[in-house]
């Protein structure tokens, strides 16, 4: 082996992908394609596994959430130069560690916008045509009058991928779309107003719909409290499909209770998942799903695209797409 071959392997990234022990061939296409390049290794989503290759590489692939721990990071500090995570919740990882490092952190915000955005709809259409209570073998009789959507005012907290992707699709039903964000958008022509976060109170007053798209943060956590589900407008439909810690259910079902809402609809809650004698499922207004909007036929396409176009981009030393701000948490 000549020393200029030698040079380069010994100097070639190194990267981990942990691949769910379900999806056991989940990135053979990246490793496949990406081995000329870099230096890949696979391991399952196992601790002992994680734990024996993390000190030996420059980049972690798909860590799971509850895997990412103290210890580990500790092994992996010395050499690791960035960690991607597909989903697009982050709060878990941040530990105060992490955040201080110079290691770089990725994750699958924006890509999940579309599936997610549906849910959304999906949700809030379930809710406004009854959809939910004929599921439930209601007597028809019984159900309230459905609504329309057109000219109803939307509220949309979090101007991501997945907020974005939610505004335009209720926009395309006629409703008036306002939305929430810490940064100025671009002026979309499915949105009729921005206003900043420190404005929610104002904002929610005369919504019909809110929907909740935003990231958890300490900013963000319990936004939705007692005092602010109290000002909303009389009958009005909340969805969140984003992360059930924005979200006091204490406030939810009090605001069941005074009838404040004409229908809820969750995928995210906090605690996750609800006790099956949860006091929400006592109301037939009430829709609950189990964190499933993330997920579609092209969820895991995007994912891989997005997984393969960084890490040649790390193996090339350029910018790195969706960095996540970690002091700021998304």
């Amino acid at each position: 082996m000549s020393q200029s071959i030698a040079f380069e392997r010994k100097h070639r990234k190194k990267i981990l992908l942990v691949v769910p022990q379900n999806l056991p061939h989940l990135y053979d296409d990246i490793i496949g394609e990406l081995s000329p390049l870099c230096e890949i290794s696979a391991v399952p989503d196992v601790k002992e596994d994680i734990y024996s290759q993390i000190p030996n590489v420059d980049a972690m692939i798909g860590c799971p959430r509850n895997l990412f721990s103290p210890d580990l990071f500790q092994l992996a500090k010395p050499r690791l130069k960035w960690i991607h995570n597909p989903g697009a919740g982050v709060e878990s990882f941040l530990t105060s560690e992490f955040v201080n490092s110079d290691i770089i952190f990725t994750n699958g915000k924006l890509i999940q916008g579309p599936e997610c955005a549906d849910h959304a709809v999906a949700l809030l259409l379930s809710l406004t045509r009854n959809i939910n209570r004929f599921a439930r073998g209601e007597d028809k009789a019984s159900m309230p009058r459905p609504i329309e959507l057109l000219n109803k005012k939307a509220l949309v907290v979090g101007g991501g991928g997945i907020g974005l992707n939610v505004a335009q699709r209720l926009h395309a039903f006629g409703m008036v779309v306002t939305i929430i964000d810490n940064e100025l958008l671009n002026m979309f022509s499915f949105i009729e107003s921005q206003y900043f976060p420190e404005k929610l109170n104002e904002a929610v007053l005369d919504k019909d719909v809110i929907v909740c798209c935003a990231p958890l943060t300490l900013k963000t956590e319990k936004i939705f409290d007692k005092q602010l589900v109290s000002s909303l407008k009389s009958g009005s439909y909340f969805v969140n499909v984003s992360r059930g810690g924005l979200v006091d259910l204490n406030a939810i079902i009090k605001g069941l209770s005074d009838g404040v809402f004409a229908g809820v609809g969750l995928d995210v809650t906090d605690p996750e998942p609800l006790a099956h004698d949860d006091e929400l499922f006592r109301y037939n207004n009430v829709i609950v799903t189990e964190h499933v909007a993330g997920l579609s036929d092209h969820n895991r396409f995007r994912s891989n695209r997005l997984i393969r176009e960084n890490i040649s981009r790390f193996c090339h030393g350029d910018t790195l797409l969706n960095i996540v701000n970690k002091a700021a948490g998304y």
